[in-house]
Order: C-alpha cells, then structure tokens, then sequence
C-alpha cells in the first residue's frame, strides 16, 4: 500500500510537472500541419533515361532537406509520390508567431527613414507643410539626431523656396536695379546649396532596413583558430555586421536594439516558415552549379586575366552593389562562406580591416574581391569561353567524394558526365594556371588553381578541415540533381 500511494504521488508530480512545461500551450507545444494548418507542394522529377527514380528521388529529397531546413527547425517534410513525384509539406506559423512578426516588423519601422532615397526626400519635401512635418515626425522617430537633420532640410528647403519665388517676381519686375537681383540670385544659389548638404546629412544618417535584416540573419557560429599556443573564438558573422552597423550609425543604437530583441524572440518561437512563397523560393534556388574562370587583379602579374574596367567595378560594388556593378563580360559573384578564406588570427585581421589587398596576394596569384554590406564578393568572367553554366550546355557532375591530392593532404574529387566532361576539358585546357570558381546558386564556394587541363575527373585541392571537405562534396551533389524540378 506505501508504494501505491509512493508511485500515485510520483505520477501526479510528473503530471503538474509536464502541465508547468507546457505552459501556455500555444508557445511551447508544436503543432503539425494537421493541427495548426499547413500547406503541400507537389513537384515532378525529371528522370533522366538511364536514370532510376528509386536513385534519383532520395537523392532529391535529401539535397531539398539540406537546402531547406539544414538544422531540421521547420518541420517540413518531403516525401516520394507516385513514380516520379515528391510533396513537400509545411505547417503554417502560429497565431502566437504571427503577433511576433508583426512586432519585429514594427520595430523596423522605426528606421523608415532610411528606406527612402534621394527622389523619395525631394517628394516629401514638397508635400504641403502640415502633411510633410506630419511625415517627417514619423521618419525621425528613429533618432534625435535624424529628427534634428530632418528638421534642418526642412528649413533649409522652405529658405531655398522662398528665394527661388522672390527671384521669379524680381525679374517680372523691370523696375529693380539689375544689382539687386543679382544679390537675390547668390542667395537663391547658396540656399540650395544649403539644402542639398542638409539633404545629404539627414540621408547620411540612413540604414536600410533589408540590411539590418540580412545582418540579423547571418550565422551566429563562432570560429575557432590556434594563434601559436592559443585558441582564439572569433566573433561570428552576425556580431561583426551588427558592430559595424553601430559603428556607422550610432544614432539608431537604442532602435537597434528594440529591432534585436524582437528579431531573436521572433525566431526563438519560430518552428514554420512564413509561407509558401518562402519556401518556393528555397525549392527553386537550390543545386544550380556553374564554373568560372575568376578575374585577375591588375598589376598582380604579367600577362593575366585581367579586366580593364577593374577599379570601376570596384567603385560601383562599394557604393552601389553587386547588381549595380557589371559588364559586358563580368559580374560579382558572393563568396559563399567567407570564413573558409582565413586560417589564422592575423589573416583574419587583415581581411577584415582591407579585403582588397588581402585578396589581391591570396594563393600567390590573388583574386578581386570587395566587401558591400558585410559579404565578399569575388569578380569572374562571364563570356562563354570562360565559364561553364547551366545555360550553356546541359550536362552534369556524377559523382563527387573525399580523395587525396598529391601531397597526400584531404582533397575533393569529382566526376563529370559526358557532356560535361567535354566542357570542362575546354574551360581547363584553355585557362590552364588560371583560377576556376566553383559555384552554386551564383555563391563562389572555392575558386582553386587550375594545375592540369581537366574532362571527366578532377580534384579541388587546399588546406580544407574534414567539415569543409563535406561541405563542398554536398555542394558538388547538389550540383549533379540541378534541373530535376519542374518549374512549378
């Protein structure tokens, strides 16, 4: 009898103990698509002719796992339909998700200053008065600093206007000396100069509020390095941005922080994806593989491949973005995982502080390479005879896995189908000593030397750690599935 009443007490411990954990339901009990509401995708696979469906379609469905929800955070499934069929299911987010999304996105907001450009202020500024001091406020409740630069273009907007009117009734008028309008147009002059330095001011202070975004989301992973007899944890990704983000705009530091704080709720309680489009998106970018030849940087070396427009380039890049910044025969392409490129404390530094010139020496012969908004970006050829892509041909890498490479040191070797194999010996053989990029989905992934000329087998050699060289081999097989989806 002492036990029974013993394991009853027990029970009934662990039952108020489950219901405390619980509590409330909403946040700490996940629903499925069954129960919260969900959404399917269905997709065909494209089986090749001397191909199997019961080869290909776990082969699909496991690069869609990885490219999707690489961490398993989403519950989303992907499962095989028929014969040549997959569905992918997800749940939708919760009520409780929605509310804190919702709060994220009005903690952004709060920047909406700096999601209007130059075009966008001169229309506000000439708004009528009260609606345009009505809009203003709302932009510089960001800031002390933004509502004082805002107010100062505003003045010095009204000081510009009420010259430019006085300048147009002077001269209907012929009876004012010709010194007198004169003195009126210096002044009209120096008025709108007045206004378009505080224009520039009150945009200066400006932060998109998609940057802050993509600073939010990039890894928190910390790296580990050896520095002599130390090891040394490096900030992650995400820190680095954020820092620099404070550091150029110091003036949004308390909305900044609001921002963070919703912004890591919001994905603490995150188990779904927002919606479908969101995870179309995902589907549809993923395992699309490319090579190309990279660009040298000029005065590296006599007699390489470099591009005569380089330094314009450059300069578009760090003022305008990667989509700002092309040519005929060139684009930037992001380095995918930028901490793959450094292997010691003082790399590091350098990197950080002047990529430029970190790049320009890398590997003896360098790449071009500048940062825009916290991600590297490496210049490459983009004409036919230096590049392998999708468009060009339609072939295929087969095979991908873990070798060795002269030196005995881990490498990644891979096998190229027929098709590809013909490409490939024509990119190779005519860039032998060049650099080739390895590509997915447009993100430079390594970019090694080319010792050899190349055709159905080749290795990708360097000074890779063991998780790297599964990164990139996955890279390589999700390479090998591209085109197996159907569009829609």
């Amino acid at each position: 009898m002492r036990h029974y009443v013993r394991n009853i007490t027990i029970a009934f411990a662990l039952i108020l103990l489950s219901l405390w954990a619980a509590f409330p339901p909403s946040e700490n009990i996940g629903l499925g698509k069954d129960l919260r509401g969900g959404a399917s995708l269905i997709y065909s696979v494209d089986i090749g002719s001397t191909e199997t469906a019961s080869e290909v379609i776990p082969q699909v469905i496991d690069v869609l796992k990885k490219r999707i929800d690489p961490n398993g955070l989403y519950e989303i499934s992907i499962i095989r339909q028929g014969q040549d069929r997959i569905e992918i299911t997800m749940p939708l987010p919760s009520d409780r998700v929605k509310e804190l999304k919702a709060e994220l996105d009005k903690e952004l907001a709060q920047l909406s200053v700096t999601s209007i450009d130059a075009d966008e202020f001169e229309r506000i500024m000439r708004l009528p008065k009260p609606e345009r001091d009505t809009r203003l406020e709302e932009l510089g409740t960001v800031s002390d600093t933004v509502k004082d630069a805002l107010a100062r273009s505003a003045e010095a907007f009204d000081q510009a206007q009420q010259y430019r009117q006085q300048l147009v009734l002077f001269e209907q008028n012929t009876d004012i000396a010709e010194e007198i309008k004169d003195e009126l147009a210096n002044n009209a002059a120096e008025a709108e100069i007045a206004y378009e330095v505080a224009r520039d001011e009150a945009l200066a202070t400006a932060i998109s509020p998609e940057e802050i975004r993509r600073a939010l989301e990039r890894s928190t992973e910390q790296k580990t390095i050896r520095d002599g007899d130390e090891i040394v944890v490096l900030d992650s990704p995400r820190k680095r941005a954020l820092d620099d983000i404070r550091a150029q705009y110091p003036e949004i530091e308390t909305q900044l922080d609001k921002v963070i704080a919703a912004y890591d709720i919001y994905t603490q309680n995150r188990q779904s994806l927002d919606d479908t489009s969101d995870l179309k998106r995902l589907v549809q970018a993923s395992g699309v593989l490319s090579f190309r030849i990279t660009v040298d940087p000029q005065g590296r070396s006599a007699g390489g491949l470099t591009h005569p427009d380089e330094q314009r380039l450059r300069e578009q890049l760090r003022e305008k973005g990667p989509k700002q910044a092309s040519a005929r025969d060139a684009r930037w392409f992001k380095i995918n995982k930028i901490d793959s490129w450094y292997n010691s404390v003082s790399a590091y530094e350098e990197l950080i502080a002047t990529p430029a010139q970190y790049f320009f020496g890398y590997g003896g012969s360098g790449y071009v390479v500048e940062e825009y908004n916290g991600d590297y970006y490496m210049l490459a050829w983009d004409t036919r005879d230096l590049r392998i892509t999708a468009d060009d041909a339609r072939w295929k890498v087969s095979r991908a896995y873990q070798t060795a490479d002269q030196l005995g040191r881990p490498a990644i070797g891979f096998e190229m189908d027929p098709a590809g194999a013909a490409r490939m010996g024509e990119l190779t053989g005519a860039n032998t000593g060049y650099r080739m990029a390895v590509l997915l989905d447009d993100e430079v992934y390594t970019a090694p030397n080319l010792n050899a000329r190349i055709t159905s087998r080749g290795i990708i050699e360097g000074e890779f750690s063991m998780e790297e060289i599964n990164y990139i081999i996955r890279v390589l097989g999700a390479g090998s599935l591209q085109a197996k989806l159907s569009p829609e």
